[in-house]
């Protein structure tokens, strides 16, 4: 039994499967291609990183069946650097969210390439071919080296709040560099204390455009809420392994009697 063969077992039965039906209709019509970027990458793969996001792949199946695709040039990358890695290494749980917002058509190509390359670079995954490494520095489009987030910025919040009712906070999320707005940075959101200690874990969001909205409730009337006084909203974003922390004061107050809020 042939090599080739052997790793074919290895493929989740959504890969294989895919396989067979693009083997009966014109390939090109199923590829993503951007030889002004380097790679090639075929649309239908959507489906299963849609399917690995969702669970219905677990991380080992997902990762052999990408890298049997870019062992037998389905997938084409720009030159990349294979890590030193075992391939046993925890997945970072932003490359899953990549792969689901990138099947969700939220994020470019460019961006679900960078992350394959991430963990071929990191030794997450162990490509079975000797994959081109550049000569010389090559400028790539996609390299993310910074990105920047703005908490409240502008006008669009007030840094305040009255007990019972409603504060309301926005995260921006750009490329520093060029100031861009981007999508696909993963952010967790708490409001903390001013004596440090965890009040609401809002949790995960998403920015749309760049950008996101939210608001939350603060608890409790009068001066039994132990809200009162200083709070501080904390903003934690990870992009491509890149992570930043943001917090933002806002001082809760106890309404008068004709306060609306």
């Amino acid at each position: 039994m042939s090599a080739k063969i052997i790793r074919l077992r290895y493929l989740t039965l959504s890969v294989v499967a895919v396989l067979i039906v693009v083997s009966t209709v014109p390939f090109i019509s199923s590829i993503s291609h951007q030889p002004e970027l380097g790679f090639t990458v075929p649309s239908w793969i959507k489906n299963n990183a849609g399917w690995w996001a969702d669970g219905q792949i677990d991380n080992g199946s997902f990762v052999s069946g990408i890298q049997w695709l870019i062992s037998n040039d389905i997938i084409a990358l720009p030159p990349t650097k294979q890590g030193a890695g075992d391939g046993d290494s925890v997945i970072p749980g932003w490359i899953k969210n990549t792969a689901g917002w990138w099947a969700e058509d939220k994020i470019h190509d460019t961006t679900f390439v960078a992350a394959i390359r991430y963990m071929i670079n990191e030794g997450i995954m162990i490509v079975e071919q000797e994959l081109e490494e550049a000569e010389e520095p090559v400028e790539e489009v996609v390299e993310i080296n910074d990105f920047y987030m703005e908490v409240n910025g502008g006008n669009c919040c007030i840094n305040w709040a009255y007990i019972g009712k409603d504060y309301r906070f926005q995260i921006e999320t750009l490329d520093k560099q060029f100031g861009n707005y981007i999508d696909g940075v993963n952010i967790n959101v708490k409001i903390i204390s001013k004596d440090s200690e965890l009040r609401r874990d809002i949790g995960e969001v998403i920015t749309k455009d760049g950008v996101y909205t939210g608001s939350t409730k603060i608890p409790g009337s009068g001066s039994s809420s132990d809200w009162y006084g200083k709070n501080t909203l904390s903003v934690i974003g990870e992009y491509f392994g890149i992570e930043k922390t943001i917090e933002k004061e806002f001082t809760v107050f106890i309404p008068r009697y004709n306060a609306t809020g």
